[in-house]
């Protein structure tokens, strides 16, 4: 992440699935700006038709999941 970078929060995540709903359909959205417990982060997916908030252990890497990035500052790019 560039300094106007943090890792988004479960706050972050709520309110990008308020505005856009369907991008939970091709992937779930870690939050590494929050944490549960020592090396697990939350997680927002789509399990059983509905959305959840699930927690994770930061270790595992797989495609289907993406970190939200939060406070960049467009006006200076």
């Amino acid at each position: 992440m560039v300094s106007d970078e943090r890792g988004g929060t479960v706050f972050d995540g709520i309110a990008v699935f308020i505005q856009n709903p369907d991008i939970l359909k091709s992937h779930f959205l870690d939050f590494p700006g929050s944490q549960y417990r020592s090396g697990s982060a939350p997680s927002l997916g789509f399990w059983f038709g509905q959305p959840g908030l699930y927690c994770y252990f930061v270790g595992n890497a797989l495609s289907l999941f993406g970190s939200v990035v939060a406070g960049r500052n467009i006006e200076t790019q």
